[in-house]
């Protein structure tokens, strides 16, 4: 996959001089990123990490390494914001990111933030594998698990190469047909790096180490919609809204059966009202199979 990266601002910039420009007429100044997102960013010996947008938005924080710290002597080699920017890729959600082009600087991020009451067991599972041709940053359901008694368990990947929050995301359920979202199960506000997973269990899950996140809102039953969504918008959809049916046949099915995206998919489905047919994206397996789950390995 060709990672986007564009120019960081140079003293010739046209933003750099729409900025002096406000300065003088006393209008206020434009902001070069938005208050507490995060973009890419490389230390000088190569170390990817992150770095956000501080409450003015001028400036963003020194990059913080995926595998902790800070870069050595608070230096960064690329990242938006500030005279050491060289380059940056663009942190983006599939279909909620806030795109602000001035100049030649785009950033998207997640803005908003959220909280959650469930428990986090701590541990994220990792893949090797980048997803060829993923935008950056693409978050969308990977597996499903409709399986025996609480045996109910959702997983999330990053299918893109850039580091991604989760902030402002969460899931929602339309149960038995209704056309009403459930009440939103926030999920933590954590990082997922490229080809990484996110997986939220029922609390009563049988395995709860294979899970990241634990709440007892995980409930599908099979004729329930399941949605992910980020600042409120639709990022992947299992099911159709409003109809009160089991989605396909065993074993790809949304009942008594796990789930697994193809590797062709690229993006989550974000129409909730077209007819849904899990064989066209996923693979099925029998009930309380969970032997992949927290895995992506698709190339």
């Amino acid at each position: 996959m060709r990672r986007q990266r564009f120019r960081g601002l140079g003293a010739s910039s046209g933003l750099l001089v729409a900025t002096v420009v406000a300065c003088v007429s006393g209008a206020p100044l434009q902001k070069l990123c938005d208050p507490g997102t995060f973009v890419f960013c490389r230390c000088p010996d190569g170390e990817e990490g992150s770095r956000q947008c501080d409450a003015s938005g001028q400036s963003f924080t020194i990059c913080q390494l995926q595998t902790g710290g800070d870069c050595p002597n608070g230096t960064t080699t690329s990242g938006t914001g500030g005279a050491q920017a060289s380059t940056t890729i663009a942190t983006t959600d599939t279909s909620t990111s806030t795109a602000a082009t001035t100049a030649s600087t785009t950033t998207g991020a997640v803005t908003s933030t959220s909280t959650s009451a469930s428990t986090s067991t701590g541990t994220t599972s990792t893949s090797a594998s980048t997803g060829t041709g993923a935008a950056p940053g693409t978050l969308f359901f990977s597996e499903y698990v409709e399986g025996s008694s609480f045996n109910k368990a959702l997983e999330i990947v990053n299918r893109g190469q850039t580091p991604t929050s989760l902030q402002g995301c969460a899931i929602v359920f339309y149960f038995n047909g209704s056309t009403t979202a459930s009440a939103p199960l926030a999920l933590n506000s954590v990082m997922l790096a490229g080809g990484q997973t996110y997986v939220v269990c029922h609390t009563s899950f049988s395995q709860p180490a294979l899970c990241t996140q634990l709440d007892a809102k995980v409930l599908q039953t099979g004729n329930d919609v399941v949605e992910l969504q980020c600042n409120g918008m639709p990022v992947d959809i299992i099911g159709r809204i409003g109809e009160n049916a089991v989605w396909g046949t065993p074993p790809t099915s949304t009942q008594g059966a796990t789930l697994r995206r193809k590797c062709t998919v690229l993006a989550g489905d974000t129409n909730g009202n077209d007819p849904f047919d899990p064989a066209t994206e996923w693979n099925g397996f029998p009930i309380d199979t969970f032997s992949d789950l927290g895995n992506y390995t698709c190339p």
